[in-house]
C-alpha cells in the first residue's frame, strides 16, 4: 500500500488521469439515476392514471347495470353519470380501447332509447342525427388503436348500415363477425344483415349461435325469423325442446295474424313436453308452475291450482307462484285458503302490496258477506 501511494505521487499524470475518470463516472451515474428515477415517476404517474381510470370505470358499469335492468329506460341524470363516468375513464386512459368502444356504445343508447311501440323500430330525432354521426366518427378513431377489435367493428358496422344507410358498413359487420365469432352482439348482428339481404340459413346460423353465447337475446332472435324472415320454423327450431322457450315463440306468432294456427301448435307442444317433464321423478319445481300458467290461460283452475300446489312444495320460497295459486283460490272462491297464502307470501317479503291488497280485498269481501248473512229476515 505505501508503495503503491508512493507511485501515486511520484506520477501527478496518473493522478489527474484517475480523477478525470472519477469524475466522469460519477457523472455518469447521475444522468442514469435521472434516468431511472424519470422513468420510475413516469410509471407511478401512468399507474395513477390507471388506477382513477379504473375508479371512474367502476363507477360506469355500476350505472350501466341499473338501466340494463329498465332496458336502457333511463333518465337524463343517469344517462348524464354514466357517460360523465365513461368520459373520465377514457380521458385518463385514452388508449384503452374497450372504455373508448363502451364509451360509445353508451352515447348511442342515450339518443337510442326511443322505439315505436307498434314495430320496436328505434326512432332518432332528426336533431340527433348529428351526434349519431359523431359515435361512428369516434368508433372509427377507437378502430386506430385496435384495428382488430371485432365489436367496433360490427357495431360502426351496424350504425352506417342501418341507421345512416350507408353500404359500407356490411362490411365492417361481416368483419366484426369475422373477428370476434364469440362476441354475441357480432354473432346477432351478422345474422341481422343476412336476413336483410335474404339469407335465410346464414342468418338462421349466425342468430343461433348469438343466442347460444347469449340467451338474452332469443326473444329478439325469434322475433327476427317470424317477422324479418317469415320463417317461423326457424324460431321453433331454434327453442329445441325447451318448454319456456317454446313458449316464447308461441307468443310471438300469437301476435300476428298469419301464424296463429302455427302459434296453437307450438302450444300444443309446449304442453306435451311440461306433462312429459311433470311425470318424471325428480321434476324440477318449475316445470310444475309452467304447466300451472297453461292451464290458467286455458281456464282450468283446479289442475292449476294442484299444479302450484305441487310447484311450492318442491320450492316454498317462491312468491310469485304463492300469489298466483293465492289469486286462482279466490277466483274460486276458497277465499280463507287464499287470504292464508296471500300471508304466507307476505311473511316471505314484507310490504308485498299485491299480497296486502288481495288480503284488503278478500276481508272486505268475507265480511260484507258474513254480514249480509247474518242480517235478519224482513218478513
Amino acid at each position: 500500500m505505501l508503495i503503491s501511494l508512493a507511485g501515486l505521487d511520484k506520477n501527478p499524470d496518473a493522478s489527474a488521469e484517475f480523477a478525470a475518470r472519477s469524475g466522469g463516472s460519477a457523472m455518469l451515474r447521475a444522468v442514469a439515476l435521472a434516468g431511472v428515477s424519470l422513468v420510475f415517476a413516469w410509471a407511478l404517474f401512468g399507474a395513477n392514471k390507471a388506477r382513477v381510470a379504473e375508479a371512474h370505470w367502476t363507477k360506469a358499469r355500476a350505472v350501466e347495470e341499473v338501466l340494463n335492468q329498465k332496458d336502457w329506460q333511463g333518465s337524463y341524470e343517469e344517462y348524464a353519470d354514466l357517460i360523465g363516468q365513461a368520459s373520465a375513464a377514457t380521458d385518463n386512459e385514452p388508449d384503452n380501447v374497450n372504455y373508448r368502444y363502451w364509451l360509445n356504445v353508451y352515447r348511442w343508447h342515450s339518443v337510442s332509447c326511443i322505439a315505436d311501440p307498434n314495430t320496436g323500430t328505434v326512432i332518432i330525432p332528426e336533431q340527433a342525427m348529428e351526434f349519431v354521426h359523431r359515435v361512428v366518427k369516434e368508433l372509427h378513431d377507437a378502430r386506430r388503436v385496435c384495428p382488430t377489435y371485432g365489436a367496433i367493428c360490427s357495431v360502426v358496422g351496424q350504425l352506417e348500415y342501418f341507421m345512416l344507410d350507408d353500404p359500407n358498413g356490411a362490411d365492417l359487420i361481416e368483419k366484426g363477425f369475422q373477428l370476434a365469432p364469440s362476441d354475441p352482439t357480432a354473432c346477432f348482428v351478422a345474422g341481422l344483415l343476412d336476413a336483410e339481404q335474404g339469407d335465410a340459413e346464414a342468418s338462421y346460423a349466425k342468430l343461433s349461435r348469438a343466442v347460444q353465447l347469449d340467451g338474452a337475446l332469443f326473444g329478439d332472435a325469434v322475433n327476427l325469423c317470424v317477422e324479418g324472415l317469415d320463417r317461423p320454423d326457424l324460431a321453433v327450431a331454434m327453442a329445441g325442446e325447451s318448454p319456456n322457450r317454446l313458449s316464447q315463440v308461441a307468443d310471438a306468432l300469437r301476435a300476428t295474424e298469419e301464424y296463429k294456427e302455427v302459434a296453437e301448435k307450438v302450444r300444443a307442444q309446449v304442453v306435451d313436453l311440461l306433462k312429459k317433464q311433470c311425470s318424471e321423478p325428480d321434476a324440477p319445481a318449475a316445470a310444475f308452475a309452467s304447466l300451472a300458467n297453461v292451464y290458467v290461460r286455458e281456464g282450468d283452475h283446479e289442475a292449476a291450482i294442484k299444479l302450484y300446489r305441487r310447484a311450492l312444495a318442491l320450492d316454498y320460497s317462491q312468491i310469485q307462484w304463492r300469489f298466483n295459486l293465492a289469486r286462482l283460490l279466490a277466483d274460486t272462491g276458497r277465499i280463507p285458503e287464499a287470504i292464508h297464502e296471500a300471508r304466507i307470501g307476505l311473511r316471505l317479503r314484507p310490504q308485498f302490496k299485491a299480497a296486502e291488497k288481495l288480503i284488503a280485498d278478500l276481508s272486505v269481501s268475507t265480511g260484507a258477506a258474513i254480514e249480509k248473512s247474518s242480517s235478519p229476515k224482513v218478513p
